[in-house]
């Protein structure tokens, strides 16, 4: 396969939500080339899949708080005492929210859009546990 055919099918992936990591191994090549590629080229992400991803890890963060809360509500109805452990899981994630959504407004005032990824959940979880 050409540099070239390569250069089209990763500017595609990227535009479909790739990431930099799985269009290197798809067309084996180095990370370092696909940033370079990206960079020389403008390559662009599709606003309207990056803003499904975003908002699909949104509603997953949500969710899981929720989840927390609801039971550490229910445990403490019933058995009138607080898990702190879950309680600070739940006050550590809404912190990570609350930090990630003040970080999307202001990245969002330059015109910046970023995303939560799944490697950011993944460490948030694991600093829950």
């Amino acid at each position: 396969m050409s540099k070239n055919t390569q250069k089209e099918i990763a500017e595609r992936m990227y535009s479909d939500g790739e990431s930099i990591a799985s269009i290197a191994k798809e067309l084996n090549v180095s990370t370092s080339t696909v940033v370079r590629w990206r960079k020389i080229n403008e390559w662009k992400r599709a606003n309207i899949k990056e803003d499904v991803y975003k908002t699909k890890i949104s509603e997953d963060m949500h969710k899981l708080a929720s989840r927390l809360l609801e039971d550490v509500s229910t445990e403490y109805f019933k058995d009138k005492t607080l898990n702190s452990e879950r309680f600070v899981a739940f006050d550590r994630l809404m912190a990570r929210i609350n930090g990630a959504k003040k970080y999307d407004d202001e990245t969002n005032l330059t015109n910046q859009k970023q995303t939560i990824t799944e490697a950011t959940i993944n460490r948030i979880l694991k600093e829950m546990t």
